[in-house]
């Protein structure tokens, strides 16, 4: 069929779809290592642990944005 992108019997894609060039980008990662939330996790509700957890992510993504990271290595 002229114009399909896939196999009409398989669905197979007929060529790779086209992304554009590849794009090199600097990244930042940030790993936090939540020292007790294993047993937090074990002590409260799954609903009280997101919560608490939500607050500690706001928190944490106002001082990267604020430009004031710090680090306790």
């Amino acid at each position: 069929m002229p114009g399909a992108r896939f196999c009409p019997s398989c669905g197979t894609p007929l060529s790779p779809p086209d992304d554009g060039p590849a794009e090199r980008k600097l990244v930042t990662m940030l790993f936090a290592d939540v020292t007790g939330s294993t047993g937090l996790g074990e002590r409260l509700d799954p609903e009280h642990l997101g919560d608490v957890l939500s607050a500690f992510f706001a928190a944490i993504r106002r001082e990267l944005e604020a430009g004031r990271p710090r680090s306790r290595a």
